[in-house]
């Protein structure tokens, strides 16, 4: 949450109506250097273009604010402000080199200048300016703020905290501090700590519809997924048609089980920005939770429509084919899944299964040997590589998976039964008891009686 600009004071409608005269002049041409207005009525006039989201004016005024005084930092300054918002960071960046030049003393050049090198993942850089900063005026909040945003980047949340509880006796930055605490707090999983400072932001300010989508995520992540909602909605009701807080309380019905109505806030998300993939696979992904594969597919087919190169929708729609049955089609989206991205374990895994069910066994090894060369960290892969092996009849393979998945997660009782059966399958009676002993003290109700049958024996 970076402070760009102050809030627009002036409300005054008169001089808004000025405001907007002075723009209309300057697109008619008829502003010249010498009836420029001054740098304070231009930096007006250009935060009103940008809390309104109309930055080709914003921009506009910035050029022929530079053109006719192109010796002014602040001109320099706001331009540079103004891409940052159009998030063209790297065009920012040399805005306020120039503004740096003119005036070398511009701690806001500075400030801002160091916001973007941060944006572009400069951490690092972007910390040395605002020590520098803060070395010759060490009580410059705007400098201090983003000094704490930084280290938040650079996830020294312990030293973010001591800096924005510093800023708390700022009569500007209470608010922000308070919201930027909440975020660290919950960075770090004090979620208590972060709920009282959501709450103080929300005291403040009750119509912030960014820190009650915030709120939401916090309570998402704390698994309070009603409360979460409750959050979503009220951010929705002050910003009307809010597409990340729609999204996100789509996930956070979908969590509930509640999924028709995730459906119905995810379809809602997407009228609002048809074009957002991540929103379009939420729905896919939905309709193949509640096993009504035809719609899957329909948005699968979106999905692709609009990122042709993303693997995931291709994956989804292998799912979906899989799913009734139609395993041609199932290995086609699989195998173009795995052309844009070939080292993904679970469209290997998803192969494999393939090829089990239609009994090729040999073309399921060959997949499962790729799932575990980029995941052999899931017990649940070594396992079914085991099963492929033991229908193989090649046991002593199926043995040393086997092994590898309880390693990975002692508990399998499972895999310690199937050890049971294949050793007995090579005649190592005595191995194959101790494997049953250990899948019977996991899960006694299930093997007492085959125990006792084997022990008898």
């Amino acid at each position: 949450m970076n402070k760009f600009y102050d809030e627009f004071e002036n409300s005054n409608s008169e001089y808004n109506d000025r405001l907007k005269q002075y723009l209309k002049d300057f697109r008619k041409g008829s502003i010249s250097k010498s009836n420029l207005p001054d740098s304070e009525t231009l930096e007006d006039m250009i935060h009103l273009c940008i809390v309104n989201e109309n930055y080709s004016d914003a921009l506009f005024i910035c050029d022929e604010w530079t053109k006719k005084q192109p010796d002014s930092s602040d001109a320099w300054v706001k331009k540079g402000l103004t891409f940052l918002q159009m998030n063209k960071i790297r065009a920012s960046i040399a805005c306020f080199n120039k503004a740096q030049v003119l005036n070398p003393a511009d701690s806001e050049a500075l400030i801002h200048k160091s916001y973007a090198l941060s944006e572009l993942g400069n951490q690092a850089d972007a910390l040395t300016l605002i020590e520098k900063v803060l070395d010759y005026d060490p009580e410059n909040e705007d400098a201090l703020f983003n000094k704490g945003l930084i280290l938040e980047e650079l996830y020294d949340y312990e030293s973010a905290i001591d800096i924005f509880n510093e800023l708390l006796e700022s009569d500007e930055f209470n608010k922000d501090a308070c919201a930027e605490l909440a975020f660290c707090f919950q960075a770090l999983n004090d979620f208590d700590t972060a709920k009282e400072f959501f709450e103080l932001v929300i005291e403040q300010d009750p119509f912030d519809y960014n820190i009650w989508y915030n709120y939401g995520l916090m309570n998402s992540q704390n698994g309070e997924f009603y409360r979460a909602i409750e959050c979503y909605d009220l951010s929705i009701a002050i910003k009307n048609n809010f597409l990340l807080a729609l999204n996100e309380k789509g996930k956070a019905l979908s969590a509930l089980g509640k999924m028709k109505q995730a459906i119905e806030s995810f379809k809602l998300a997407n009228e609002v920005n048809p074009r957002d993939t991540e929103i379009v696979l939420n729905i896919a992904h939905t309709y193949l939770e509640i096993d009504e594969y035809e719609s899957a597919i329909i948005y699968f087919d979106k999905a692709i429509k609009i990122n042709s190169r993303d693997y995931e929708p291709y994956y989804g729609r292998g799912l979906a084919y899989e799913s009734i049955l139609d395993y041609e089609k199932a290995l086609d989206n699989y195998n173009f899944a795995l052309k844009l991205s070939p080292e993904s374990p679970e469209i290997w895994y998803a192969m494999a299964n393939v090829f089990v069910t239609q009994e090729k066994l040999q073309e399921a090894n060959d997949c499962f040997y790729y799932v575990l060369k980029y995941d052999a960290s899931n017990a649940d892969y070594w396992f079914d590589y085991a099963m492929n092996f033991h229908s193989l009849e090649q046991y002593k393979k199926a043995i040393f998976c086997l092994h590898n998945a309880v390693k990975i997660y002692p508990n399998f009782s499972q895999a310690y039964y199937w050890l049971y059966i294949i050793y007995a399958l090579i005649d190592e009676n005595e191995l194959s008891i101790k494997y049953l002993k250990l899948a019977y003290l996991l899960e006694p109700e299930k093997y007492t009686e085959l125990l006792e049958k084997t022990v008898n024996n």
